[in-house]
C-alpha cells in the first residue's frame, strides 16, 4: 500500500511542476499576445477619431477653420472610462483646436502614415496618436494628435487574461 502512495505522489510530484511551468509560461505568452491585440484595437479606435478630426479641418475663403460644435466636440470627448484629449494644429498657423498640452511626437519630419507612442498628461498615462494632413490647396500641413489614458485598455486585458487564466487553474486543481 505504501508503495502505491509513493508513486502517487511520485508521479504527482513530476506532474505538477511541468504544469505548473507550462501554465507560468503561457501566461507570459498569453499576456502579451493579449497586449498586442487589445492595442491594436484601441489604436485602431483612436485613429478613427483623429480622421474624423481630420475632416473637421475647412478651407474658407483662404482662411483655415475646424469646425467643431459643442455637441461634436462633447462626442470626441466623452468617455465612460477614458479621459480623451486632441489638439489641431497647423504648420502656418499654430494651435487651431483642441488641448495644448496634448504630447506631440518626438519626430522632425512629416508623417506621411499615423505615429503611435506612449507619453504622459500630467503624470498619466496616455496613448497617442499623431496624423499629418497636408493640404496643398492652400500651402499648409496640419497636425492631429489624440490622446486618451489608458483605463480600457488595462480592463480588456486583465479581462482576456482572466478569462484565459482561471479555466487552466480549474483543470489543473481538477487533474490533480
Amino acid at each position: 500500500m505504501s508503495e502505491q502512495k509513493s508513486l502517487k505522489s511520485g508521479i504527482l510530484v513530476r506532474l505538477t511542476i511541468p504544469i505548473i511551468v507550462f501554465i507560468i509560461l503561457e501566461t507570459f505568452l498569453s499576456y502579451f499576445v493579449t497586449l498586442h491585440y487589445v492595442d491594436k484595437t484601441y489604436d485602431h479606435w483612436l485613429l478613427d477619431s483623429a480622421y474624423s478630426l481630420a475632416q473637421e479641418i475647412k478651407v474658407k475663403n483662404a482662411n483655415v477653420l475646424v469646425e467643431l460644435p459643442l455637441p461634436a466636440l462633447e462626442i470626441v470627448r466623452w468617455d465612460e472610462l477614458d479621459k480623451t484629449y486632441f489638439k489641431i494644429t497647423s504648420v502656418n498657423k499654430g494651435l487651431l483646436a483642441g488641448d495644448a498640452f496634448v504630447p506631440e511626437a518626438k519626430v522632425n519630419r512629416e508623417l506621411s502614415t499615423p505615429l503611435f507612442f506612449s507619453s504622459t498628461i500630467d503624470e498619466v498615462p496616455v496613448r497617442v496618436v499623431a496624423l499629418s494632413v497636408r493640404r496643398p490647396d492652400i500651402q499648409d500641413t496640419f497636425h492631429i494628435h489624440v490622446a486618451e489614458t489608458l483605463n480600457k485598455r488595462k480592463a480588456a486585458t486583465r479581462d482576456i487574461m482572466l478569462a484565459d487564466l482561471i479555466p487552466q487553474i480549474v483543470m489543473v486543481f481538477f487533474a490533480i
